[in-house]
């Protein structure tokens, strides 16, 4: 876990951790501690489980300031089908995967969290690409052969062409008939 040290030369320390969205867990003014840290103790972000309720507080190190992002302000509780806790995993997200842009709708300013939106578009991205294979000896889509005969085998809709060099200049209408048809 990378956390960092800052001392501004006027009696002020603290420690900053990355790898906690910049939670300062230890703060010191003129030698005198003004944090407060909890037995458990600062652990490690992979060490965080969610669970609703009160399940944070077992790994819950305290701080001068700890994150836990702005859906997690108040009591648990259950949000759009969603269980909500105390307190948020964001603090366990390291500060460099997470940004923010402002909308403007109308007067109204919106923040929003840009890992959140990464989030989004890998899981929209996982959809187009669909299910992945591994590229390996008998998971080919296509099967071209030249000789001793002409044939072009389409292995996932079962589609066949035997004019081999009208595929391979470019007539592939069959072979996208017979696939959008399967799905």
């Amino acid at each position: 876990m990378r956390a960092f040290d800052v001392r501004n030369g006027k009696g002020l320390e603290m420690t900053l951790v990355a790898d906690r969205g910049l939670d300062i867990p230890v703060l010191r003014y003129k030698g005198v501690n003004v944090s407060f840290a909890s037995k458990v103790g600062l652990r490690a972000p992979s060490l965080y489980t969610e669970d609703a309720g009160r399940g944070f507080l077992k790994q819950f190190y305290a701080g001068m300031l700890t994150t836990c992002g702005i859906t997690y302000a108040g009591a648990a509780c259950e949000d759009g089908g969603r269980q909500l806790g105390l307190h948020g995993n964001y603090d366990n997200t390291p500060a460099a995967k997470v940004a923010f842009e402002t909308v403007y709708e109308g007067d109204e300013a919106i923040l929003r969290l840009l890992e959140l939106r990464e989030r989004e578009k890998e899981e929209q991205m996982a959809d187009i690409k669909g299910e992945m294979k591994k590229i390996e000896w008998g998971s080919q889509i296509r099967s071209y052969v030249f000789q001793p005969y002409t044939m072009v085998k389409d292995h996932r809709t079962g589609y066949e062409s035997g004019n081999v060099d009208d595929v391979m200049d470019g007539n592939l209408d069959g072979f996208i008939t017979a696939y959008l048809k399967m799905q």
